[in-house]
Parts: structure tokens; sequence; C-alpha cells
């Protein structure tokens, strides 16, 4: 079966999206169609046109609502007859020498001015003077490069879905219209099966095993709810994953630099990656098989989140990138809620305003959809999640993310192949 890659679907986000969509309402959800219109640049208005008078009727008229003034200057001075053009030769020399001495004066006037505005924005102005300067208008540090990466979730839950997937990763970097150059990893959100399936747990990890480690670059996994706390018996899904996913990424020979795991929960990383802080996190919607376990874990990702956050300096990362499977619902406010209080007083203390993308896996629209929760009250500080487009389908079953620079970096393509 042949595959040919077709067009892909980009988006940017210059704002982040002003569609505060409260996710728990699913009618409205489903009610709400995503905009995945670019937001182009808008124009600056023409320039106002400054007047001249251009023939000689019209330079008569404007010279004659100067002629009082003229007049009174020139016959202090001259043998002014009252035509600019019958002028004595003798004031020549006079006009002349004015003109230099007024035009002196005004130099060092404007000179003046310029010293005292520069001071006024030198004293103001951020320290400068090291490759991680930061941006004068929001604070950002211009650190690392771009990056770029890939989202996939809710796959393979059946052998021909591991086909499709298969097809995908080994056009990764080579999508048509997917910009250049390919992606440096690949974050699995969590669903790698269906629990309701019959063919579930070991059977279902190891076909979605087989299937990611043909990827050319390293997929990290995080778990899903589908994963085990969904599934008929949760404990053994749970030890199954972990012998089958845990540090997953570590089987690649190309490997990302530098990642870090929570000691109390080491399916949690994080790394710093080309200027940008990346954290994954454990966090599943779903069945609570036991409450007590439900709200340590909760405790532990909010505590590896913070404690990311914070033990970097200001000006070592330019973006956040945090991952998990589930979306910010209610249920769910004693992580999220927390996490985006703390990240918001951090970033006053330090007076910046480093963009935040939360990425979680699909769980209603098919589609790529990015929005900031009302919930999060996130004021002036750049916060935003994006759904993931939902796994097993060839056409757009991957999502690239490109992280650039300032205050709305972060750029989405939705990719998939054809199959003819």
């Amino acid at each position: 079966m042949a595959c040919a890659p077709p067009p892909c679907m980009a988006f940017s986000m210059d704002q982040p999206s002003t569609n505060t969509i409260p996710f728990e309402d699913e009618e409205f959800y489903k009610s709400h169609d995503a905009s995945l219109v670019s937001h182009d640049v808008p124009l600056d208005g023409d320039s106002s046109a400054v007047h001249f008078p251009q023939d000689e009727n019209e330079h008569h008229s404007f010279v004659t609502m100067k002629s009082k003034w003229f007049s009174s200057f020139f016959s202090r001075h001259s043998n002014y007859n009252g035509n600019t053009r019958e002028l004595s030769n003798e004031i020549t020399p006079f006009f002349t020498r004015n003109r230099i001495i007024y035009g002196l004066f005004i130099a060092i006037f404007l000179s003046l001015i310029s010293s005292a505005v520069y001071i006024s924005l030198e004293l103001t102005s951020p320290p400068r003077g090291n490759a991680m300067n930061f941006n004068n208008i929001n604070n950002i540090p211009t650190i690392g490069q771009e990056v770029s990466f890939y989202l996939i979730s809710n796959t393979p839950h059946n052998a021909e879905e591991g086909q499709t997937l298969n097809s995908q990763l080994q056009y990764l970097g080579s999508m048509e219209n997917e910009s250049e150059p390919i992606g440096s990893f690949v974050v699995h959100l969590g669903d790698v099966q269906n629990s309701y399936s019959e063919e579930w747990s070991r059977f279902q990890y190891q076909r979605a095993k087989d299937t990611l480690l043909t990827c050319p670059i390293p997929v990290f996994i995080l778990p899903g709810n589908n994963d085990w706390n969904d599934s008929p018996s949760p404990l053994m899904a749970w030890m199954e994953w972990k012998h089958t996913f845990n540090h997953f990424e570590n089987q690649f020979d190309t490997n990302i630099p530098n990642v870090k795991y929570q000691v109390e929960r080491n399916e949690n990383f994080s790394f710093v990656y080309n200027g940008v802080l990346f954290i994954g996190i454990h966090l599943v919607d779903g069945d609570v098989p036991n409450s007590q376990e439900w709200k340590q874990r909760i405790n532990e990702d909010v505590e590896w989140t913070q404690n990311n956050l914070s033990k970097y300096n200001k000006n070592d990362y330019r973006a956040v990138v945090l991952m998990g499977h589930a979306p910010p619902i209610r249920k769910l406010d004693g992580y999220f809620l927390l996490v985006v209080d703390y990240w918001k007083e951090l970033q006053s203390e330090r007076g910046t305003e480093i963009p935040l993308l939360y990425a979680f896996a699909n769980k209603i629209s098919p589609d790529l959809y990015a929005y900031t929760p009302t919930h999060w009250n996130v004021g002036k500080y750049p916060m935003l999640t994006v759904e993931n487009t939902r796994g097993g389908h060839a056409w757009n079953g991957v999502t690239k993310v490109i992280v650039k620079f300032g205050m709305e970096p972060f750029v989405f393509e939705s990719l998939g192949v054809k199959t003819e």
C-alpha cells in the first residue's frame, strides 16, 4: 500500500486564544468549531502627506500669509520693498549668516533632547551585555534556538491503527507542506490501548512498543486513563505499562540530553532543550480506583512541576511546555490552579512574562484545538492549552509544535499521510 503525504494544516497563535472554552461543558464545546485561521500582521495605515507649494501662485499665497512677519523682519535690516524677489543684495550676507546661527542653535537643541531621551531609556531598560538578553517589552529571554517536536495520542488501538502510525512515523520531517527541519523528538500523550477492548494490556502494549521503536527520533510516552485506571484491572495494567514504557526514550540511538526524572514518580520527566523547558507529568482523568493514591499523585505532580519552574534562573529558558494526558477540567483543579497561580507569582517576582503551553491528549474533538481555559484567570501572562488531534486517523494523527521566540512562540501543524 503506497503512502503519499497530504497537505498539512498549520496555524500560529499570534495571540493566546480569546475563546475561553469551559472544557467541562461538552455540549458547548461540541457546538463551537476550532478557529484554525492564521493571524496576519495588520497593515499600517498610509503615511500622512505633508503639503508643500508646487506652483508660483500657490507659492505666492503661501508667502503672502507670512508677509507681515517678513516685512517686519527685513525692514529692520534691509531695503526691503515688499517684494520677496526684489530684496537688495545688501541683506544676503546677513540672511546667510543668521541661517547658519539659527541652524547651529537648532542642532545643539536637538542634540540635548536626544541625549536626554537616551539617558532616560538606559536608566529604565533591563540589564544587557550577554547572549541571554531579555526582550525589552515583555522581559522574555532570547536564549536558545527554534525547537520543533511532535505530539501523538490515542493510538494504536488495533492492528490497522498500528500500520497507520508506522506510516506516519516514517514520514516525519517529509510530509507535504511540513516545515523543515524534522522535529527533535515525539511525545505520546497516552492511551496506547483501548481499556474496553478485550485485547488489553500486555498484547496491546507490546504492539505499540514495536511500532513506536520504528520511529527515527526518540519517543517519550506518558500514561493515559485507558492505559491503566480505566482498565478492568488497574493495578495489573499499571505494572505492565511501567515495565513496557517507563523511560522509553532511552531505547533510541539518539537521546535528548540531560533528561531528569522525579524520584517519587519516575514516569515524570523534564529537560531544557534549546532554551525551552519541557515537563512531562502523569496526569490522567477517568476513574479513581484509589482516592488516596489519586491525591498523592496529584500532589507529586504539582511538586515536580513547581520545582522545575523555579529551579532554573529566569534567563535559562524562554518558554515552558507542560505535557500530560488529561484536559484542564475542574476535576483536576488540584493540579492546574496551583500550578497556574504559582507560575504567575513566580513571574511577578522575576519581572518576566514567559509564555507557557499545556499540551494534552485528544478527548472529544478529532481536530487540533488551542485555547486558554476561563478558570485559569491568567491575566497578563501568556498561557495556552492545545488539544492534540485524535490518533488512528491517517490524515491528521500527528501534531508538530514549533517553539519560536517572543510572547507568541507556539506554532502548530496538523499532519498526516494518505493511503492510496
